[in-house]
């Protein structure tokens, strides 16, 4: 997968394309080296410690001993992640059920980058030596630049998490921003009524005064008397009027 085919990988990751498509053309670029008839790749989820299937090409999810658990996941997988080398079968015993296919030349290869451990892609075909322990150093050539390749499509993708996680806290702080503004909004209200009943309280004192005064005393007041307090009333009344009015 070097030279020309490598450099063409390099510019599909650079354009905006989608994992799936990445992944084909890295199975197509591989083919072109390696023949087989189904491949598997299986990426490691380091918190949960364990192979996810990430994309298969072919008929058959190729892979070995899926009973058992090597403790990096159920089957042959889980122990080649363990590797720091390609694993070849060139004669695998007709033993596998469930299958299309009887593969009788396995591949795996270890995706490593530095010591951070990425997947595993296995490789299957029917035919018996289709795959050499001669052909170990082609196989660590391209397990490497497939490393390279997953590493890329795995940091794209924690990079558009963060940009969905971002843009949802962006959300979440402009609602509580807003929430925050109309807390505001409502104090500031509230701080204008209570100056406004502050300012008030005294005219309407007056004018609940005089009128408790003018029910009580009319039939006994004189009509100099009613009118003067008639006219305290309209001159409170028109205070707390003007009060009200220069505070809309």
């Amino acid at each position: 997968m070097s030279g020309n085919m490598f450099s063409k990988l390099i510019g599909l990751m650079q354009n905006d394309i989608s994992s799936e498509e990445i992944y084909t053309e890295v199975c197509n670029i591989v083919g072109k080296k390696i023949p087989y008839q189904s491949a598997t790749l299986y990426i490691y989820d380091g918190e949960k410690k364990s192979l996810n299937q990430e994309f298969i090409v072919g008929l058959d999810v190729v892979d070995l001993i899926t009973e058992f658990d090597f403790g990096g996941g159920t089957g042959f997988s889980g122990w080649v992640i363990k590797q720091k080398q390609p694993v070849i079968v060139s004669n695998l015993p007709h033993i596998q059920v469930q299958r299309k296919t009887q593969f009788k030349s396995f591949a795996a290869l270890p995706l490593w980058v530095g010591k951070q451990l990425l997947g595993v892609l296995n490789l299957g075909h029917s035919e018996r030596g289709k795959y050499s322990k001669s052909d170990i150093k082609l196989f660590k050539i391209l397990a490497g630049e497939i490393s390279i390749t997953l590493h890329y499509i795995l940091i794209r993708k924690k990079l558009t998490t963060l940009e969905s996680d971002i843009k949802n806290i962006e959300s979440e702080l402009k609602k509580q921003d807003e929430k925050l503004n109309e807390l505001k909004d409502s104090a500031a209200i509230g701080e204008v009524v209570l100056k406004i009943k502050n300012e008030i309280n005294k005219p309407l004192s007056s004018i609940l005064g005089l009128a408790e005064i003018l029910e009580l005393s009319i039939h006994t007041l004189s009509p100099k008397r009613i009118k003067e307090t008639l006219h305290a009333l309209i001159t409170e009344s028109k205070r707390m009027e003007k009060i009200l009015n220069s505070k809309i």
